[in-house]
């Protein structure tokens, strides 16, 4: 809930404070959240405003996953090998980021044992695949979905 600085004055001094703390008072209920709230607690759901043109990247294990674009040579993402300059560079593990359309993207984990991976857009399960780790504790997966802009992607890492 947000009051905008601002939003209430009066004629001697503390009267905005006291008119701006009464309105979240009386916004501060369950009865307002009930009427006026969304209440989502599936984090594959999340809410970001995405700017035009991009999609944004999420993960629930960041420390352990990365992604970059499915190049020869990937310029765009997270991973620690990545070479060069590119606005879409990220540091290495980071999360939250978000990234052009029209390119086709791997993702990258770090495990011992099999994983499960699946990956949402807007929310939506659109792969599910079982993720088996190479003799260094690592496997990549290549999306081959379109993603379009402003699409919100959540990847849910479920250990065995």
């Amino acid at each position: 809930m947000v009051i905008e600085a601002g939003a209430y004055g009066g004629e001697t001094e503390g009267n905005g404070d006291a008119l701006a703390e009464a309105d979240f008072e009386s916004r501060n209920t369950q009865a307002y959240a009930d009427q006026y709230g969304v209440c989502d607690n599936s984090p594959q759901n999340y809410a970001y405003d995405v700017p035009a043109g991009l999609w944004h990247y999420r993960a629930n294990r960041p420390g352990v996953t990365l992604i970059c674009d499915n190049g020869i040579n990937p310029v765009q993402g997270n991973a620690w090998f990545l070479n060069g300059n590119n606005p879409y560079k990220y540091p290495a593990w980071s999360n939250d980021l978000n990234f052009p359309t029209g390119t086709s993207w791997r993702f990258g984990f770090y495990h011992e044992l099999p994983i499960t991976v699946k990956i949402y857009v807007n929310g939506t399960l659109v792969s599910t695949t079982t993720q088996t780790p190479n003799p260094e504790s690592y496997s990549q997966y290549v999306f081959t979905g379109t993603l379009q802009s402003t699409d919100r992607v959540y990847i849910e890492r479920l250990d065995s």
